[in-house]
């Protein structure tokens, strides 16, 4: 509990950037799960089959992949800010075209091209520039805490989201709404949400930029020389003077650069044990995503969106409970051990 009191309170005092940042996540996820509850049963609506209904998702992921690749790569030279921003843009285009169409070839490339979570839980390029301008804003350790808060929003976020939703789809289905135009009203929130993303984009500063961090390397070393290296007469060779400043070290991240040749031997060690796990934990996710358990429990067992929404609401926030509490866990007995636990949950 200490240490959940300790990262609330460095989110209390972290720069205006990272909350905004904080606020973006929480706001992005919760149109997650506003939709999440809806998606498969709505194309299903739409008399798509359930086959063309799995591969719409798998090739949405797909496209998702692509474009985080593609958006991730140029980041840096376009700038994280109007990646941010078009990113938004783009989520608010994709509720437009899902509330006002429902061919198939339409839907599926406004979930490609656009920002549209099959299974409820991070897409697009949000969340890796996120984590990036985190770590320029925040300490390293302070860091830790702020990204503790910026995960639990994957389920306390779509928790809130989940049961939103479905109030919105039961008031509406009350009140003698069709399901599918009851779900196009959910869509067009979940536009309405894109736009609240856009303003918050909006308002982030320069700070976030890697550049702006290197600036201020730049400017501490430079200040540095001034004050090492008096000012010289003219009689004084100039060149030694350029030897001696060009051999000294700059900042570790201008010696080495912002790619993954810049990590040494043990740390991409590390990074490729990560990339064996991570698809891993993406692929289980894949086989019980959040829309395909709805669809089931709602065409198996006939259960109302009210009642499927306080379920899945109820589970979620389990879910972030769990990731507060493995803050502390992480720093007593160390994260490899909580991800063991995890693992090992459900075998139990």
């Amino acid at each position: 509990m200490a240490s959940s009191t300790a990262s609330a309170v460095t989110v209390y005092n972290a720069p205006i950037d990272a909350k905004l940042i904080l606020a973006q996540r929480y706001v992005r996820v919760f149109a997650y799960g506003l939709v999440a509850l809806i998606l498969a049963a709505y194309l299903a609506a739409l008399g798509i089959s359930e086959t063309q209904i799995g591969i719409f998702f798998g090739l949405t992921l797909v496209g998702d992949l692509v474009v985080v690749m593609l958006l991730t790569q140029l980041a840096d030279t376009i700038g994280l800010k109007k990646i941010l921003i078009l990113g938004a843009v783009s989520m608010t285009a994709s509720g437009l075209v899902f509330a006002l169409s429902g061919n198939y070839w339409v839907l599926l490339t406004a979930a490609i091209v656009g920002v549209v979570s099959p299974s409820a839980t991070e897409v697009g390029p949000f969340k890796t520039i996120e984590e990036s301008a985190l770590f320029t804003l925040m300490s390293p350790n302070k860091v830790v805490d702020m990204l503790s808060w910026y995960n639990t929003a994957e389920f306390a976020s779509v928790a809130v989201g989940l049961l939103v939703g479905a109030s919105i789809l039961e008031s509406l289905q009350r009140n003698q709404w069709n399901f599918v135009a009851a779900c196009r009203v959910v869509f067009l929130c979940y536009a309405a949400v894109g736009i609240l993303k856009i303003v918050l984009s909006s308002c982030l500063s320069s700070r976030i930029e890697p550049w702006h961090h290197l600036n201020n390397h730049r400017r501490a070393a430079r200040d540095e020389s001034d004050q090492t290296y008096p000012i010289r007469t003219e009689q004084e060779p100039l060149l030694a003077s350029s030897t001696a400043e060009a051999s000294r070290p700059g900042p570790p991240e201008l010696r080495q650069g912002l790619s993954i040749f810049s990590l040494d031997r043990e740390e991409r060690l590390v990074l490729f044990k990560l990339c064996i796990l991570m698809p891993l934990d993406a692929a289980a996710v894949g086989l019980q995503s959040v829309p395909w358990q709805t669809y089931f429990v709602r065409t198996r067992f006939h259960v109302p969106s009210s009642q499927l929404g306080t379920i899945f609401f109820s589970s979620s926030c389990l879910g972030a409970l769990g990731t507060i509490l493995s803050i502390g866990l992480a720093r007593k007995i160390g994260k490899l051990m909580v991800c063991i636990a995890i693992c090992e949950a459900p075998s139990r």
